[in-house]
């Protein structure tokens, strides 16, 4: 759980984003697990020797999940990570063009931007695609092709949003 949560925090939390936290969601309640999963935390633990880098090692990153793997075991993280990575995106362009949004919700910046034509070209379809992440965020179950389809969009759309900011 401790790898998992300093990837995201390292990979994905903006600056402005609260810490991670970590939830175990298991099919069933076994709480000899659990215990043990979470017992002791606090325990010091050490590295003989350790190198900072600025990048993963090459033979590093072959071990780590990518984003790929990711969705593939776990598409509802990689619909969630895209749609914080659009409503941060959003939240980005309105600022550049001076606009102080009152509120974060992602609906109101789309709003925002629209009133005052800041949404990019190519970006018409935002609010489909956030049908659909909110749909998975929210709801949970979301049929595979709705899925694959929103993280082709969404992906699109994300990057027609960063090249504006």
């Amino acid at each position: 759980m401790n790898f998992y949560l300093s990837a995201i925090d390292d990979l994905i939390r903006g600056k402005e984003d609260r810490p991670s936290i970590g939830m175990i969601i298991c099919k069933d309640r076994n709480t000899v697990i659990v215990e043990y999963a979470l017992r002791d935390t606090s325990k010091p633990m050490g590295v003989a020797q350790y190198r900072l880098a600025k990048a993963l090692p090459k033979s590093l990153a072959k071990e780590l999940p990518t984003r790929d793997d990711f969705a593939k075991d776990f598409p509802r993280f990689s619909l969630l990570a895209l749609r914080l990575q659009i409503e941060k995106a959003l939240y980005f362009l309105a600022e550049s063009l001076g606009l102080a949004p009152a509120n974060r919700g992602i609906a109101n910046l789309i709003a925002l931007l629209q009133l005052h034509n800041g949404l990019p070209e190519g970006t018409e379809r935002v609010e489909q695609v956030l049908d659909i992440l909110n749909s998975a965020a929210y709801l949970g179950g979301i049929r595979q092709d709705r899925a694959q389809e929103a993280l082709r969009i969404g992906s699109e759309v994300l990057q027609k949003l960063n090249k504006h900011q």
